[in-house]
């Protein structure tokens, strides 16, 4: 009979248009009363609650279905594949392009008062290795050429490089190559923050709902130095001496310590 109605004479309710009362066999007392009127409104309620979910539900299966239609267009799955496509070129391959196509913020940094061109280091002394490891930094070298990570130099620019195999790398299973860039920063003036354009790096932040600490370490105030011995260093080994490409989302500044 719900929903219903409680006066003094007793229950009522609509049934098809027309008035049905359940008078009471003897009078009622207020709070009685109170307690089927309360009765009724609670489950008036829950039944509005209950019809609310089942409409909302009904929506979202109504709205899945014309997803899955729409995704059946040929257009539309053309489009799907063009971008798949897109994210496996740019992304998921060996040597992802995605993060090299950035906007570059170029800086100018200058050298110590003192330094001249003929001061650059051109020669670094060699890291002794043994034949395993020697063998393994050929390998690391030929695969980051196909990568086209490094290429051939021929720059006066000169830092050592060697390899650690400490307990991280012992569970990783292979050494780690590290450039000693110290005497570098002998040459460029010391500048701690180069921050790039205000206005540039505000229109960059306008849009963006994501940081991640990566990006907010180095990537947003990522800035190339316009100076020789930055754009691309060369490191000695025992039988190589190639180049490595500063990433676009390197650090801002030439590591004053070995990585």
């Amino acid at each position: 009979i719900y929903p219903f109605y409680v006066n003094e004479i007793g229950l009522h309710t609509k049934i098809m248009g027309k008035t049905i009362s359940f008078p009471f066999l003897t009078a009622a007392k207020q709070k009685e009363i109170a307690q089927l009127q309360s009765s009724s409104i609670y489950k008036q309620i829950n039944s509005i609650h209950l019809k609310q979910n089942f409409i909302n539900s009904s929506q979202e299966e109504v709205a899945y279905l014309r997803i899955e239609e729409q995704l059946q267009n040929p257009n539309i799955q053309k489009k799907i594949l063009d971008l798949e496509q897109i994210i496996k070129a740019k992304i998921c391959t060996d040597v992802p392009n995605a993060f090299w196509e950035r906007k570059q913020h170029i800086i100018t940094l200058s050298y110590e008062k003192d330094f001249n061109e003929k001061q650059i280091p051109t020669k670094a002394r060699p890291t002794q290795m043994n034949a395993e490891l020697l063998e393994y930094c050929k390998k690391e070298i030929q695969s980051l050429l196909e990568k086209k990570l490094i290429r051939p130099s021929k720059l006066p620019w000169s830092c050592a490089a060697l390899y650690v195999n400490n307990a991280s790398e012992k569970e990783q299973g292979v050494p780690r190559l590290v450039i000693n860039y110290k005497p570098l920063n002998k040459a460029p003036q010391w500048i701690r923050y180069p921050i790039p354009n205000k206005r540039d790096l505000l229109n960059r932040l306008y849009a963006a709902k994501v940081f991640s600490k990566f990006d907010m370490k180095s990537g947003l105030l990522s800035c190339n130095p316009l100076i020789p011995c930055s754009q691309i260093c060369g490191f000695d080994l025992n039988e190589a001496q190639e180049a490595r490409k500063m990433n676009q989302s390197a650090k801002i500044w030439i590591p004053t310590n070995v990585d």
